[in-house]
Protein backbone atom coordinates (compact mmCIF):
# COMPACT_ATOMS: atom_id res chain seq x y z
CA UNK A 1 0.00 0.00 0.00
CA UNK A 2 1.26 3.47 -0.93
CA UNK A 3 1.25 6.41 1.48
CA UNK A 4 1.23 9.67 0.27
CA UNK A 5 1.35 13.00 2.73
CA UNK A 6 -0.71 15.38 1.54
CA UNK A 7 0.72 18.75 -0.05
CA UNK A 8 -0.38 22.21 -1.07
CA UNK A 9 1.29 23.90 -4.28
CA UNK A 10 3.09 27.06 -3.39
CA UNK A 11 1.59 29.79 -6.59
CA UNK A 12 4.85 29.44 -8.47
CA UNK A 13 4.60 25.87 -8.60
CA UNK A 14 1.30 26.13 -10.12
CA UNK A 15 2.53 28.37 -12.25
CA UNK A 16 4.96 25.91 -13.34
CA UNK A 17 2.45 23.30 -13.66
CA UNK A 18 0.47 25.57 -16.41
CA UNK A 19 3.53 25.66 -18.39
CA UNK A 20 3.54 22.15 -18.91
CA UNK A 21 2.44 20.62 -22.83
CA UNK A 22 0.20 17.98 -22.74
CA UNK A 23 2.72 15.18 -23.46
CA UNK A 24 5.10 16.61 -20.39
CA UNK A 25 5.44 14.96 -17.27
CA UNK A 26 2.53 15.87 -15.33
CA UNK A 27 4.37 14.44 -12.05
CA UNK A 28 2.11 15.30 -9.00
CA UNK A 29 -0.56 14.70 -12.02
CA UNK A 30 0.18 10.64 -12.31
CA UNK A 31 -0.08 8.32 -9.67
CA UNK A 32 3.38 6.70 -10.92
CA UNK A 33 4.71 9.94 -9.33
CA UNK A 34 6.54 9.18 -6.07
CA UNK A 35 4.95 11.94 -4.19
CA UNK A 36 2.07 14.84 -4.24
CA UNK A 37 4.89 17.23 -4.47
CA UNK A 38 5.95 18.62 -8.13
CA UNK A 39 9.55 18.10 -6.53
CA UNK A 40 11.15 19.75 -9.87
CA UNK A 41 14.30 19.32 -8.87
CA UNK A 42 14.46 15.65 -9.37
CA UNK A 43 14.86 14.50 -12.76
CA UNK A 44 11.80 12.54 -14.17
CA UNK A 45 13.14 9.32 -14.46
CA UNK A 46 13.96 9.18 -10.61
CA UNK A 47 10.94 10.52 -9.61
CA UNK A 48 8.74 7.77 -11.67
CA UNK A 49 7.75 4.95 -10.01
CA UNK A 50 6.37 2.84 -12.89
CA UNK A 51 9.65 0.43 -13.17
CA UNK A 52 9.08 -0.39 -9.62
CA UNK A 53 5.46 -1.21 -9.92
CA UNK A 54 5.57 -2.68 -13.45
CA UNK A 55 9.21 -3.92 -14.24
CA UNK A 56 8.48 -5.61 -17.18
CA UNK A 57 6.29 -6.32 -19.76
CA UNK A 58 4.65 -10.11 -18.66
CA UNK A 59 4.39 -11.30 -22.28
CA UNK A 60 7.64 -10.27 -23.50
CA UNK A 61 9.56 -9.74 -20.25
CA UNK A 62 11.24 -6.37 -21.85
CA UNK A 63 11.17 -3.69 -19.51
CA UNK A 64 8.12 -1.17 -19.55
CA UNK A 65 8.81 2.49 -20.11
CA UNK A 66 6.77 5.80 -20.21
CA UNK A 67 7.77 8.09 -23.34
CA UNK A 68 6.84 11.15 -20.59
CA UNK A 69 9.91 9.08 -18.66
CA UNK A 70 12.00 8.53 -21.73
CA UNK A 71 10.99 10.99 -24.17
CA UNK A 72 11.46 8.18 -26.70
CA UNK A 73 8.13 8.83 -28.80
CA UNK A 74 8.23 4.76 -29.82
CA UNK A 75 7.78 3.90 -25.73
CA UNK A 76 3.73 3.85 -24.60
CA UNK A 77 2.02 6.64 -22.54
CA UNK A 78 1.42 5.77 -19.20
CA UNK A 79 0.27 8.56 -17.80
CA UNK A 80 -2.57 7.78 -14.94
CA UNK A 81 -4.29 10.55 -13.99
CA UNK A 82 -4.93 12.02 -10.43
CA UNK A 83 -7.80 13.29 -10.84
CA UNK A 84 -8.33 14.74 -7.37
CA UNK A 85 -5.28 16.89 -7.97
CA UNK A 86 -5.49 18.16 -10.94
CA UNK A 87 -9.33 19.53 -9.89
CA UNK A 88 -8.35 20.72 -6.60
CA UNK A 89 -5.51 23.04 -8.50
CA UNK A 90 -7.81 24.14 -11.08
CA UNK A 91 -6.76 21.93 -14.44
CA UNK A 92 -9.74 20.06 -16.31
CA UNK A 93 -9.30 16.07 -15.56
CA UNK A 94 -7.74 15.34 -19.14
CA UNK A 95 -5.79 18.25 -19.30
CA UNK A 96 -2.96 15.62 -19.71
CA UNK A 97 -4.60 12.93 -21.34
CA UNK A 98 -2.85 11.52 -24.38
Amino acid sequence: MKVFYEYDPTEDELKKAKKFKKTDCPRRYCWFWHSLRFDFEIPIDKGCNLANEFPFNVLCKEPIFCHRQTGNILDDDLYERREPYLMKDGFEINRFDP
